[in-house]
């Protein structure tokens, strides 16, 4: 049993080794323009974290006759998928807002090194992104406010570190089932000793 909870101290101590990984380019159509996404990052991580996000985005609305398209906010947003697999909990978000951050014609390109801290994780954790801005033609100036799904990115694993309250309520569930594990264990067979003792007794 001490030898199961030292492996997994040890498991939860080591650190992760981690790779830089480019997520497949994706794309989604919101508020009348497609966002085109493109994201790296060095993964997995380990909670607690501060990590670097290299974020590049494309905007082109969706009408004809754009002069002019202006990025004005963008927003990287971290999810994690609950347990039960209902849905997403946010775990961080980081923004950067200018007017404007960049300016475009028919389209806007736009690429920034995000760094997202948090204190919790999951083994199923996705980027989502939300982009606002401003495009224009000869006769209109339309805003807009992109916001995608909450898993466009990913899976990636986010760990728990050893020093994190949550590691260590995990290890005590462990310590303890481990415990009354092998008190039942024990208790077991020391009912079949005392059985075979009557028994010989018995004879």
């Amino acid at each position: 049993m001490k030898r199961v909870i030292c492996l997994l101290a040890i498991l939860l101590l080591m650190p992760a080794p981690t790779s830089a990984v480019v997520f497949d380019s994706v794309s989604f159509v919101s508020s009348g323009v497609q966002v085109d996404v493109q994201i790296e990052a060095n993964t997995p991580w380990r909670s607690p974290f501060t990590e670097s996000v290299n974020v590049s985005i494309g905007v082109t609305p969706q009408i004809s006759g754009v002069v002019q398209t202006n990025i004005t906010g963008v927003s990287i947003i971290l999810h994690r998928l609950e347990v039960d697999e209902t849905g997403y909990l946010l775990i961080t978000a980081e923004e950067e807002m200018d007017s404007p951050l960049v300016e475009g014609g028919t389209s806007a390109n736009y690429t920034n090194e995000f760094i997202l801290s948090g204190a919790s994780g999951g083994l199923e954790c996705y980027f989502s992104i939300l982009i606002r801005g401003v495009y224009s033609n000869v006769t209109t100036r339309q805003s807009f406010q992109a916001l995608s799904q909450e898993n466009l990115i990913g899976p990636f694993a986010i760990a728990t570190d050893i020093s994190s309250p949550v590691a260590w309520v995990g290890l005590i569930v462990i310590a303890v089932s481990s415990i009354i594990f092998a008190a039942g264990v024990y208790g077991v067979k020391k009912s079949r000793t005392h059985r075979r003792r009557r028994s010989l007794m018995d004879d």
